[in-house]
């Protein structure tokens, strides 16, 4: 006796797949419920301000002959200064860039443009030599470099404030605190590397002590508790509701 092939599926099987559907439909479901919160992290937008060193260059060439800046180069280099407008904290340096600093001509030049920078204000120091560099072509070099800070992207409303059931912090939680610390910073290398401390004033801690071991002398003169001296308050009069 042959035994025939069911065309259909059985019963249970299909139950299977049907609830099979049934809980992959309820996990979909419940994924788009889920808060938009949950998908954000504090990694996404960190609230640190970068700090990046920045070269400005300029060249100032002279004659072939001579050690002197013409006119041209002087309007060219009070031009360069006006763009960069050297302030507090840069690091301003003047040299050929090669080994041609240790010859006459070099140091001649070097020395006019160090003369030129001290009139206008501009304190310099001597750029270090490169040795990969190609042979000297007459002009000076005179770098401008300094820290740039910038601040994170704030506000930062990426995530929603409410609906966090994790108790998160907000994504725009500390971004006035690292932006103002970026804005008010005078010298933004002062957030890469903290300066050394100075000696300590000994002038100002001996005249304390000298001041305390000579009996105050710097204390205010006594009152005179005269009583002619004494001022006589008017008397204020009398409130019919204070009875």
């Amino acid at each position: 006796m042959i035994r025939r092939k069911r065309r259909f599926p059985s019963r249970r099987g299909r139950s299977g797949r049907v609830a099979f559907l049934i809980a992959a439909g309820a996990l979909v479901g419940l994924a788009s419920c889920a808060p938009e919160t949950a998908y954000w992290s504090p990694a996404e937008s960190p609230k640190t301000v970068r700090v990046d060193w920045v070269n400005f260059a300029h060249t100032v060439r002279f004659p072939a002959r001579g050690n002197e800046l013409s006119a041209d180069e002087r309007a060219r280099l009070d031009r360069f200064l006006s763009t960069v407008s050297p302030d507090y904290g840069d690091q301003i340096m003047v040299g050929t860039g090669t080994a041609a600093d240790a010859n006459a001509a070099g140091g001649q030049r070097v020395a006019a443009v160090r003369r030129l920078l001290e009139a206008r204000r501009v304190r310099a120091t001597s750029l270090p030599p490169n040795p990969d560099a190609a042979a000297w072509d007459g002009s000076i070099r005179l770098v401008v470099g300094r820290y740039v800070v910038t601040p994170p992207n704030c506000p930062d409303w990426s995530k929603e404030p409410g609906e966090d059931r994790s108790n998160r912090l907000p994504s725009n939680f500390s971004c006035a605190t690292a932006t103002n610390l970026g804005l008010m910073v005078a010298n933004p290398g002062d957030l890469v590397r903290g300066r050394e401390m100075s000696p300590a004033d000994g002038e100002h801690s001996t005249r304390v002590i000298r001041t305390y071991r000579g009996g105050n002398q710097y204390a205010p003169p006594m009152i005179d508790p005269a009583p002619d001296s004494i001022p006589i308050l008017a008397k204020e009069p009398e409130n019919a509701f204070s009875k």
